[in-house]
């Protein structure tokens, strides 16, 4: 830029060129992207303990599997799992680092399909990455499983967060006339993802930052 003689009124004209990603990053979902799992139904203990998962055995018998099976998911993916390889149970021992950092010694759930859905440069899971729609079936599904696993949990280990003495307060907070255990909700804690005391934690750490700054 030449210089302007002091006095004289200046022009500016300021172009963002920024790139600030993919726009397409916004868009709504359409049906070739956009997917999600139908759970009917509502949260009581029958519904948390029962997956609906039938096998028509050859000899023309129902038998009814939970989603934890080994053998639900070569069963219900056969294309990607040709060969019978056994999806995830509860009795897969896990292997420890050199660390000795892992904390249990049975493979969670969650681990064990974070695992899955690596991409290697090996690729044992080739067919899986590279499945397209029913790869996204398998994440959805993989989802729902590990949540109602969680939920399940919550749902059988009230005292272990000790639900009770929190909804105690919150009861007494809206006012209830009675106060009695056939009366209370479950509790998720807030190491629950979406919970509302994950959602009140994470407010008042927003408030505290703006605060700050």
């Amino acid at each position: 830029m030449g210089e302007v003689p002091e006095g004289q009124p200046q022009r500016l004209f300021v172009k963002l060129t920024a790139d600030f990603g993919d726009p397409q990053c916004f868009n709504d979902p359409n049906e070739q992207e956009g997917v999600a799992a139908v759970i009917p139904g509502d949260s009581s203990e029958e519904r948390l303990n029962h997956h609906d998962i039938v096998l028509h055995l050859h000899g023309g018998e129902l038998k009814q599997i939970s989603h934890l099976h080994p053998y639900y998911t070569p069963l219900h993916y056969t294309i990607i799992f040709p060969t019978g390889e056994l999806g995830y149970h509860i009795n897969i021992l896990a292997r420890h680092g050199p660390q000795e950092q892992q904390r249990t010694n049975k493979v969670s759930e969650t681990s064990y399909y974070v695992y899955r859905l690596q991409q290697r440069t090996l690729e044992f899971n080739a067919a899986l990455l590279w499945s397209g729609r029913l790869f996204q079936q398998y994440v959805v599904d993989a989802w729902a499983s590990t949540e109602q696993t969680k939920l399940n949990w919550v749902w059988h280990n009230q005292k272990k967060i000790r639900a009770e003495v929190y909804q105690g307060v919150v009861d007494a907070a809206a006012g209830d006339e009675e106060v009695t255990p056939q009366s209370h909700h479950v509790i998720l804690p807030s190491s629950h993802t979406g919970s509302e005391q994950q959602m009140q934690q994470l407010f008042q750490d927003s408030m505290a930052i703006c605060r700050h700054f």
